[in-house]
């Protein structure tokens, strides 16, 4: 893994990694405002796969929160870009935010989709993509923030480490808190009972964070699954049923699921 590691480094090092052209060493403790850089993230997991993520950097001092943007089946990193344009805007003006910090966004795109599609001598296709493969995702979600977190631990509030995830990445998202201790919070938007294999029943009942479930009525797998989890032991949760259609991070096309999404993030979080 050491030639994976050098990769990372070398783009958290330098924001020139990303779409910006300066040359900032994100160690340095001067706030930045809001700007266009966004980091481009590869690592070669333990399987081969060339996984490709974005991270844009909290442009506050010191150690901020980390957001794990998960993507739905047939979506990219990019599908979480209303998330981040709402976040920003709501982070502004929302006086219930006074005093928070911005947080590090960590999207990826998963395996077989977007950048995250060679493997070995192999091409992934999320339509063609074998079980194995799909099981693969949350350990995929489990070596990217760890050699996120050994490599950028200074500038990390490693107490306020949220993951989102939509759909299939809800479900991923959730199961690799198995081996990730260390995440407070989930937001599942439509989970399943069962993606491509990936069952969340165990991990939910053994996450001791907190768990934002969503869902729309006329999402009738999700909402019969939303239903299902909350019968389980794990009582540390809330529920959220949005009456208008809406599957993963459609759901946050409305925005009051928006709204209650971020500020339930951002709970207790003040400095």
């Amino acid at each position: 893994m050491k030639k994976t590691v050098l990769i990372i480094w070398l783009c958290l090092t330098f924001i020139s990694c990303g779409k910006s052209d300066e040359q900032t060493s994100l160690k340095n403790e001067e706030a930045v405002p809001f700007r266009d850089i966004t980091l481009e993230i590869n690592i070669l997991t333990s399987d081969s796969l060339r996984l490709s993520g974005r991270l844009i950097p909290s442009p506050d001092t010191g150690r901020a929160p980390l957001f794990v943007l998960l993507p739905m089946l047939g979506h990219t990193h990019e599908s979480y870009q209303p998330f981040i344009d709402s976040l920003k805007n709501i982070f502004a003006v929302d006086s219930n935010l006074t005093g928070a910090k911005f947080p590090h966004l960590l999207s990826l795109d998963l395996r077989g989709h977007g950048q995250s599609i060679l493997k070995g001598d192999d091409t992934l296709h999320f339509e063609t993509m074998s079980v194995a493969d799909y099981q693969q995702i949350p350990q995929d979600v489990v070596e990217l923030l760890t050699t996120i977190m050994n490599n950028y631990r200074d500038r990390i509030d490693t107490s306020r480490i949220a993951l989102i995830g939509a759909s299939i990445g809800a479900n991923a998202a959730l199961i690799s808190t198995l081996k990730l201790p260390f995440v407070s919070k989930i937001v599942m938007l439509s989970p399943g009972n069962n993606y491509h294999s990936l069952v969340p029943d165990e991990a939910f009942t053994n996450f001791e964070g907190k768990i934002f479930m969503a869902t729309s009525r006329a999402d009738k797998y999700s909402y019969e699954t939303v239903q299902h989890l909350a019968a389980l032991k794990n009582k540390n949760w809330i529920l959220k049923i949005y009456p208008r259609d809406g599957h993963g991070t459609d759901i946050l096309k409305f925005d009051v699921a928006m709204r209650e999404t971020i500020l339930w993030l951002f709970e207790n979080q003040k400095n």
